[in-house]
């Protein structure tokens, strides 16, 4: 099992890695748009979906991956009525064919309004 630590991407405090590989998969921890080391959030709602993507990204990259890498994706949403703002910003980040996906409506901490986890394999496995 090989951790993949990201700095930026590990939460002071917080008992978790932003990655882990075993046996040619990827399991990422979910990527928010909260603004590090000024623990707010974004005031656009795009804008928090957005950047949590990027650290996905960020993730993926540092692990070797890409995008297209993605299998699985899990997205948690506070208000289910922004679903279409998020469903845009997501056909915009993954190409088809979309990795098979769940939207749950919830409740966040830290006033976050999105988070999403991922799974990914690694090609040669």
């Amino acid at each position: 099992m090989n951790l993949i630590h990201h700095k930026s991407m590990t939460p002071l405090g917080v008992a978790l890695s932003p990655a882990v590989e075993h046996n040619g998969l990827l399991a990422i921890s979910g990527q928010t748009g909260k603004i590090n080391n000024i623990g707010g959030v974004l005031d656009s709602f795009l804008d928090e979906v957005n950047l949590a993507f990027e650290r996905l990204e960020d993730i993926l990259n540092e692990a070797g991956l890409s995008k297209a890498s993605v299998i699985k994706t899990t997205c948690f949403l506070t208000d289910i009525s922004l679903f279409g703002v998020f469903d845009q910003a997501y056909s915009e980040f993954f190409n088809s064919p979309y990795p098979a996906r769940s939207t749950v409506g919830v409740q966040l901490a830290d006033s976050l309004r999105f988070e999403i986890e991922a799974w990914a394999v690694f090609s040669d496995h």
